[in-house]
């Protein structure tokens, strides 16, 4: 029985895949954009920045990580994109 049903859903798995993991980078791209000085003290302790150049890094994080969501919802040149997602770990 579930044989069948995992056989007629099967061709959905990437698109649902690729759905949440869009989820994923949107919040976390919206919490970057609303807020870029929050994380500010990870972004200093990793790459010996100064405040101010941190925030700008975590801004442009968050657009990055946008840009990965919107494509990954899209399904536009997305292993390029997960190549990118997968350095920014």
């Amino acid at each position: 029985m579930f044989d069948s049903f995992a056989a007629r859903y099967q061709k959905f798995a990437p698109i649902f895949l690729r759905i949440g993991l869009a989820l994923v980078f949107v919040f976390f791209a919206i919490q970057k954009l609303t807020k870029p000085g929050q994380g500010t003290a990870e972004v200093q302790l990793l790459l010996n920045l100064d405040l101010a150049d941190a925030a700008a890094f975590n801004y442009y994080l968050g657009i990055v990580e946008f840009c990965i969501a919107i494509s990954f919802i899209l399904g536009f040149k997305v292993r390029i994109f997960a190549l990118i997602s997968s350095i920014m770990v």
